[in-house]
């Protein structure tokens, strides 16, 4: 139920859609029986399948046309699931799409060029590059079984809706390994492309830019919604889009069409 729901318990932010939806068909030839066997003995259905996983919905898409479509855990084609850290990828993608603006020159640009405030910190000579791949040589705990771990701690400043909080426990942090030499998972790293890209936005959300750029130019069926880290603030980098599962498929099929949309790049080629 929670995962159906985060805007209904969190902060969110609305990702208007278009008017024109972008059309996804049933196939003429859908799977119906697809079954597998892992060991050799046991035969399994796709219902196994999401049973025994705990799926809530399944959408395969071939050739534009969908040939599977499941749900489970009491989702159907209304709900919107949230994606976690799916969201990093849509984070990097509206990166591109800055760069092919002209809002950011390079991702070699300097952090600090689009932040200033992390003058002197640790982000200090981290490249924008260096965010994308995670490999800014400056420490982190992913640990979320840890109770001190920085991942909890920035979901900290997310429960008690610190505006601005979560980059200002990133200018806390200490560097470890010179950037660009060492690759550690980051989730608190993506937000910081989030406020590298807020910043260029002139006043624009960052949902706002996602809606123009994508989301109602690609023709999503539904609005979707992203979590923000207070009132108001900062839509949260690191994760926790939802959206429904057809418009999961749909971005799947902008970025399968190397980023544009109706013949229009959308991104830059490279």
């Amino acid at each position: 139920e929670t995962f159906r729901n985060i805007d209904k318990l969190f902060e969110t932010r609305t990702i208007k859609r278009g008017e024109q939806v972008y059309p996804l068909p049933y196939s003429d030839s859908m799977l119906t029986s697809v079954t597998y066997t892992p060991d050799a003995e046991h035969v399994y259905t796709i219902g196994d399948f999401m049973a025994r996983n705990k799926v809530a919905g399944l959408l395969i898409i071939k050739d534009g046309k969908i040939v599977l479509e499941r749900y489970g855990l009491g989702s159907n084609e209304h709900s919107k699931w949230v994606g976690f850290s799916t969201t990093k990828s849509v984070v990097s993608t509206l990166i591109g799409i800055a760069i092919q603006d002209g809002k950011i020159t390079s991702v070699n640009d300097q952090v600090v060029d689009y932040l200033p405030q992390l003058t002197g910190t640790a982000y200090d000579g981290v490249r924008i590059i260096d965010l994308l791949q995670m490999s800014s040589g400056v420490a982190w705990n992913e640990d979320y079984l840890d109770p001190n771990s920085d991942i909890l701690a920035i979901f900290g400043c997310i429960l008690n809706k610190e505006s601005g909080g979560i980059l200002n426990y990133m200018a806390g942090l200490e560097r470890v390994t010179a950037p660009g030499t060492q690759y550690v998972y980051k989730t608190g790293e993506t937000h910081v492309e989030a406020e590298v890209l807020k910043s260029v936005l002139q006043g624009e959300t960052i949902s706002d830019y996602f809606s123009r750029k994508i989301w109602a130019n690609m023709g999503m069926e539904a609005d979707a919604n992203w979590l923000l880290e207070s009132k108001n603030g900062t839509e949260f980098g690191g994760g926790l889009i939802s959206m429904t599962l057809r418009d999961y498929g749909r971005f799947g099929l902008f970025m399968l069409n190397n980023g544009r949309i109706n013949g229009t790049a959308i991104l830059p080629p490279d």
